[in-house]
């Protein structure tokens, strides 16, 4: 088995320097680009069930596999409006403990109502909707991204942009606006399950670029410039 495991290492490191460590992100939609989005969404039950979808997975930072396994019965409401989810076993959670993710009261407020609306008292949270009909079975990880697609094409955002979205976008958002917010990298790799620091770091380059010493020399030399 050793030798197989050295080989395979040798095959990866070959296929990294031919195309290179860096691969393609999921673009990601802020904090300002999740509100457009969600403030499009209908007030029907496939726009109510979008609407908590798009909240949740961008509090939770939730994968999109993670978000499709939400269940009602692991919310819970916290006197001030806010809430937690248990987010069940997921890809970097070998032993299934499963973590806690905080949930803001708005997206509390949010999947509150898709839950009365579709009269979900237990189950998956997020599932198929037809009209005014609600499937028992959750909603498969690949739609994550066709609700994300549909809506930003609803409200107005350039197709270039919205090709580029993907079902973890969301996650991605959530990590640059925390790190754009000033919150240490503990904070954000807890915030959404990361055991590694080297996936959050790729995901907050460019937040960290924007902070690096070249970037706060021109801070600098513009405010001497102004003030003198």
């Amino acid at each position: 088995m050793r030798w197989a495991s050295r080989a395979l290492t040798l095959a990866t490191r070959t296929v990294f320097r031919r195309r290179g460590r860096r691969q393609n992100q999921a673009l990601s939609p802020t904090g300002q680009l999740k509100k457009i989005i969600i403030d499009i969404c209908s007030e029907d039950l496939r726009g109510l069930r979008d609407r908590a979808l798009i909240a949740t997975g961008y509090d939770t930072l939730c994968r999109r596999a993670e978000l499709v396994q939400l269940r009602t019965d692991d919310l819970t409401v916290k006197p001030d409006g806010s809430g937690t989810i248990l987010v069940r076993k997921s890809k970097s959670d070998k032993f299934g403990d499963g973590r806690l993710a905080y949930l803001s009261a708005s997206a509390v407020l949010h999947l509150q109502r898709w839950l009365s609306a579709a009269n979900l008292p237990s189950g998956p949270i997020f599932r198929r909707v037809r009209g005014k009909h609600v499937w028992p079975d959750s909603l498969d990880s690949s739609a994550v991204a066709s609700v994300i697609k549909f809506r930003s094409r609803m409200a107005g955002i350039p197709s270039a942009v919205v090709a580029k979205l993907s079902g973890h976008s969301m996650r991605v958002g959530a990590a640059q606006d925390m790190a754009a917010a000033g919150i240490d990298l503990g904070a954000i790799m807890h915030a959404g399950g990361w055991k590694s620091a080297e996936m959050v770091m790729r995901y907050i380059e460019h937040m960290d670029v924007q902070k690096s010493g070249m970037a706060r020399l021109y801070d600098v030399s513009k405010l001497r410039h102004f003030s003198g």
